[in-house]
């Protein structure tokens, strides 16, 4: 590993699961990739209250995943009384398929120190307003 990149996985990869929390009912659960762009909530009960249009945010419970995050949306719902378990697909709030980059902010861990370079740039002088060069000294007049 570097100190500047990490390894992610899409919370819609198959080996991925995350704690989640129905934000109308505050019913927890489990959110399953299925691997096809989609999560699943396994293990809720056929009567569960979960219905179409229900938004998953992290429930916290893990230790990694703050609490609050918008994960999903519950797009459908079976239930059949054959089954103790409904099957509930959700759909991910993010567009986690459409990029290939993304930003991750971890303020736990401390920044390595600037490059030698950068920190002399830094404290260069007070810069100009909206740019990052330092204000030139104006020479000083009779001598």
């Amino acid at each position: 590993m570097f100190p500047f990149s990490a390894e992610i996985t899409l919370i819609t990869d198959k080996d991925q699961a995350v704690p989640v929390q129905i934000v109308r009912t505050g019913m927890r659960s489990v959110a399953f990739g299925l691997g096809n762009g989609q999560l699943e909530l396994k293990y809720m009960p056929a009567n569960a209250d979960v219905q179409d249009g229900d938004l998953l945010v992290t429930s916290g419970l893990d230790g990694i995943y703050l609490p609050g995050f918008p994960v999903a949306r519950v797009i459908h719902v079976e239930r059949d009384s054959a089954y103790s378990f409904a099957r509930i697909y959700c759909v991910p709030v993010a567009g986690v398929e459409n990029f290939g980059e993304v930003m991750i902010l971890d303020p736990r861990q401390t920044l390595p120190p600037q490059p030698p370079e950068a920190a002399s740039r830094a404290g260069g002088g007070e810069a100009d307003k909206g740019s990052l060069r330092p204000k030139k000294k104006k020479a000083a007049k009779g001598n």
